[in-house]
C-alpha cells in the first residue's frame, strides 16, 4: 500500500514540472532566480554521410546558451534531454566546453541513434537549474525513406499482322465475279482479341457482299484467321494491277489493361485491261484563200481562212484565235472568233482583213490558227486543241518586184553543254556550261538576251536567269556557266531546261530581231530511301515448329519502289518455308509495314538461310537487300506425361499414447502440484495489478517473473 501511494506522488510532481514548462514567462531557476535563455545549436556532426531508414548513427551536437555561464551550469546543473522527432534510441553524453564566467558552450553526443526514414528532424531540451528551452536542427544527411512503387505492367508493342490472299487461277476480267479469301497471321505473341476485317476494293472492282466489315474468331500468337469476300470486275478496266485494301481492328493486352489497335495493307490482284472504244479527238484542217500577187508594205487585202473537220465526231463550240507574224496586222474588231458547230466532213470559213507593215522584214509572212473545243469520246465530253499556220508570201521592203534575195537569218543554236555528273540527284547543285554559237557565216547578232526557264524541276542557285552579250560575230562562240540546284521534288528521269535567245542583226540597210530557244535534257534521280530493318531472331527453336521471321520497312525517299519479293535461301532439307517467295507489289512514298516469313526448322544445329528482298528504285535500277539469319535448332523438350501418385497416408502410430499411460501413475502427481502453484501466483499478479507497478530506486521497471522463472527458483 505504501509503494503505491509513493507512485502516485511520483507521478503529481512529474506532472506539475511539466506543466511549468508549457506556462508563458520566463522559468524558475532551482534557488528562486531567473534562469539563464538564448539556447542555440552552432553546429553538428554525424558519422555517416548518408543515413537511410533503419541506420544506427552517432550525432554530436554544439550549443551556446548565452544566458548561462559555465559556473551556473557547475553550480546548479545542465539537464539535456531527447524530445520526440525523426530519430529513436541510444545513449547520451554531455561535456561542457567553456568555463568559468564565459557564456555556457557544451558539447552533447548521441550514440546509436536509429532513424525511422520519416522527416529530417532532431530536437532536444536542455536547461541550467531546471528551466529548459527546446532546440531543433534538420539532418540534412538523413535520406527519407519511399515506399517502392509497384512496377507498371509492360506495355506491348502494336502485334505485327501478316495480309495475304487466296491464289487466283489467272487475272481477273471485265464483268466477271470471283472469291478472294484474304488471311491475317497474327505475327506476335499475344492473342488479338474481337478482331473485325473491313475491306475497301479499287475503283474497277466490286464488293458484292452486303457489308464490308467481318467480324472473326480471337487470333492466337502465331495463328491465322481469314474472310473470303465476293468480289465483281467492272465491265471497264483501265489498270493491270488493282488492289483490295484490307483492315484488321483488334484489342490486345498492354500496360495491364486491353488496348485497341489496327493494321492495313494493299492486297494487289492482277487483272486484265479491258479495250475501251473511244473516238480520237478530231484532226482540223485550216487553208487559206489565193493571192493574186506577193504582199507589198502598207498593203491592205483581205484573206479567207477555211477550217474543216477531218474527224468522225462532231467539233462542238469551237473557238479560233488568229495571230499574224511580224510585218501583219489583223484589222477586224477583234482576233477571237467564236465559231458554230462542226460536223464530222464539215467546214467553216472566216475572212479576216489584214495590213502590211511599212517595213517587210521577210518575204515570208504566216497566219496562226490556236482552235479550242469540246467532242465527244464516245464515253464523255472532253476538250481538244488544235494549232495550224498558214503562210504568205511578201515583197521585203526596198524591193519593187521583190527579186531581191536576203542572206540567210543568223541562228543562235547551243553546241554543247554540260552538268558534270552523269545523273543529277535530287536536291543536288551543279553548274550548268553552256556553249552556244551564231550559225551565220556572213552576219553578226547583236543585243543578245539568253533565258534560262528551268521549268518545275530546277532553279537557279543564288544568281539570275538573265544574260546579255553585246555581240557574237559570225562563225562565233559564247560560253556561259549557270548554278543550278535539282529540286528535292523533282520526279526521276530527263528533266528539262530551256535557253531562250533574243538578238538583232543587221543585213544591208535594215535591222531586225528574231529569237530562238533550245531545250536541254538533264537526268535527275530521287536518291534510295528504301530502309529495311534486320529480323529479330530467338536464341534458339525447336525442330518442327514453325517460326515467325519479320522484317520492319518504310519507304522514305519520294518516289515508289516497285516489283517489290521477298524469298527465303536456304540450303535443302534443313528449312521448310511456307511461302518460298512473295510478290508484294508495288510500295509508294511514305508506305510502312512488315514482310513477314514463316519457316519451319527441319534439323537439329546451326542453320543457315538468307532473307532476300528485291525491287526496283525510282531509276528502273534492280536492288536487292540480303539478310543473313543464324538459327540455333534444338529437338522440343519432351512432354512431361508423368502422373504423381498420391502417397498413402502413414498408418497411425499409438506408441505415445501407451508410453503416456504407461506412466501416468508416476506423472499425475507432479501434475497436480504444478497447478496449484500456479493458481497461487495468478492470484498474487492480481493483487499488484489492482495499484501501481513496482518501480525501483532507479525509475527502472522490473519485469515480472515468468512461470518458467519461478519454477526455476522453486
Amino acid at each position: 500500500m505504501k509503494k503505491n501511494i509513493l507512485k502516485r506522488l511520483t507521478a503529481a510532481a512529474l506532472l506539475a514540472v511539466c506543466l511549468l514548462m508549457a506556462l508563458p514567462g520566463a522559468a524558475l531557476a532551482a534557488d528562486g532566480q531567473p534562469a539563464g535563455g538564448g539556447l542555440a545549436v552552432t553546429a553538428y556532426e554525424v558519422s555517416s554521410p548518408s543515413i537511410r531508414r533503419n541506420d544506427a548513427v552517432d550525432l554530436t551536437m554544439h550549443f551556446i546558451m548565452s544566458g548561462s555561464t559555465a559556473d551556473d551550469a557547475q553550480s546548479r546543473g545542465l539537464d539535456v534531454s531527447r524530445l520526440v522527432d525523426s530519430f529513436s534510441g541510444g545513449s547520451q553524453e554531455v561535456r561542457i566546453t567553456s568555463s568559468g564566467a564565459d557564456p555556457l558552450t557544451f558539447d552533447v553526443t548521441f550514440r546509436g541513434l536509429v532513424y525511422s526514414g520519416s522527416g529530417k528532424s532532431f530536437r532536444v531540451m536542455a536547461g541550467v537549474g531546471g528551466a529548459f528551452e527546446n532546440a531543433e536542427i534538420t539532418v540534412r544527411e538523413a535520406n527519407e525513406y519511399e515506399e517502392p512503387k509497384p512496377e507498371p505492367a509492360p506495355v506491348n508493342p502494336l502485334p505485327l499482322i501478316q495480309m495475304s490472299r487466296s491464289e487466283l487461277r489467272g487475272p481477273i476480267t471485265a464483268g466477271h465475279s470471283f472469291d478472294l479469301t484474304v488471311e491475317f497471321r497474327n505475327l506476335s505473341d499475344l492473342t488479338l482479341e474481337s478482331p473485325v476485317a473491313s475491306f475497301s476494293p479499287s475503283e474497277a472492282l466490286t464488293l458484292t457482299d452486303s457489308v464490308s466489315s467481318f467480324p472473326l474468331p480471337s487470333i492466337p500468337g502465331g495463328r491465322s484467321g481469314s474472310v473470303t469476300v465476293h468480289l465483281r470486275a467492272n465491265d471497264t478496266i483501265a489498270s493491270a494491277s488493282q488492289a483490295l485494301n484490307a483492315e484488321l481492328r483488334f484489342t490486345y493486352p498492354s500496360a495491364g489493361s486491353m488496348t485497341q489497335g489496327s493494321a492495313a495493307d494493299k492486297i494487289n490482284i492482277p487483272a486484265q485491261v479491258a479495250a475501251r472504244q473511244t473516238n480520237p479527238q478530231p484532226m482540223l484542217l485550216v487553208t487559206r484563200s489565193e493571192l493574186t500577187s506577193p504582199i507589198r508594205a502598207n498593203q491592205e487585202f483581205p484573206l479567207t481562212i477555211t477550217i474543216q473537220n477531218l474527224g468522225k465526231t462532231a467539233v462542238a463550240n469551237p473557238i479560233a484565235t488568229f495571230t499574224g507574224s511580224d510585218s501583219l496586222t489583223i484589222l477586224n474588231s477583234n482576233s477571237t472568233f467564236l465559231m458554230k458547230d462542226i460536223p464530222a466532213g464539215g467546214k467553216q470559213d472566216f475572212t479576216l482583213r489584214l495590213k502590211a507593215a511599212g517595213q517587210i522584214s521577210s518575204s515570208t509572212q504566216s497566219i496562226t490558227a490556236d482552235l479550242k473545243f469540246t467532242y465527244d469520246t464516245g464515253d464523255a465530253m472532253a476538250n481538244g486543241s488544235d494549232s495550224e499556220r498558214v503562210y504568205l508570201s511578201a515583197a521585203p521592203t526596198g524591193t519593187s518586184t521583190g527579186t531581191r534575195t536576203d542572206k540567210p537569218t543568223p541562228n543562235l543554236i547551243v553546241s554543247s553543254f554540260a552538268y558534270g555528273e552523269a545523273q543529277i540527284p535530287a536536291g543536288g547543285k551543279f553548274p550548268l556550261s553552256i556553249r552556244f554559237r551564231n550559225t551565220s557565216a556572213q552576219l553578226s547578232v547583236e543585243n543578245i538576251v539568253m533565258t534560262l526557264d528551268t521549268g518545275d524541276s530546277f532553279a537557279v542557285d543564288n544568281t539570275t536567269n538573265t544574260y546579255y552579250y553585246k555581240s557574237i560575230a559570225a562563225g562565233a562562240e559564247q560560253e556561259q556557266s549557270i548554278p543550278l540546284q535539282a529540286l528535292s521534288t523533282a520526279k526521276t528521269g530527263a528533266r528539262t531546261v530551256t535557253a531562250s535567245f533574243k538578238y538583232e542583226y543587221v543585213d544591208g540597210d535594215r535591222r531586225a530581231s528574231t529569237n530562238s530557244s533550245v531545250v536541254l535534257s538533264i537526268p535527275v534521280f530521287q536518291q534510295d530511301r528504301f530502309e529495311i530493318s534486320a529480323p529479330t531472331v530467338p536464341p534458339a527453336v525447336n525442330v518442327n515448329e514453325e517460326l515467325a521471321l519479320s522484317l520492319n520497312y518504310v519507304n522514305k525517299g519520294k518516289s515508289e519502289v516497285s516489283n517489290v519479293s521477298a524469298s527465303v535461301s536456304a540450303k535443302d532439307g534443313v528449312l521448310q518455308a511456307a511461302v518460298p517467295t512473295q510478290n508484294l507489289g508495288n510500295f509508294e512514298s511514305g508506305k510502312s509495314g512488315t514482310i513477314g516469313f514463316a519457316v519451319t526448322p527441319l534439323v537439329t544445329g546451326d542453320i543457315d538461310l538468307t532473307l532476300v528482298i528485291s525491287y526496283e528504285d525510282a531509276g528502273g535500277q534492280q536492288q536487292s537487300r540480303q539478310f543473313p539469319v543464324r538459327l540455333k535448332a534444338q529437338q522440343a523438350p519432351a512432354a512431361d506425361d508423368e502422373t504423381a501418385v498420391p502417397e498413402e497416408p502413414a498408418a497411425p502410430n499409438h506408441t505415445w499414447l501407451y508410453v503416456l499411460l504407461g506412466s501416468g501413475v508416476l506423472v499425475l502427481p507432479a501434475v497436480l502440484l504444478a497447478v496449484r502453484r500456479r493458481r497461487a501466483k495468478k492470484k498474487e499478479a492480481a493483487a499488484v495489478s489492482s495499484g501501481w507497478e513496482n518501480w525501483d530506486d532507479g525509475a527502472a521497471r522490473s519485469a515480472p517473473e515468468s512461470p518458467a522463472d519461478t519454477a526455476k527458483k522453486e
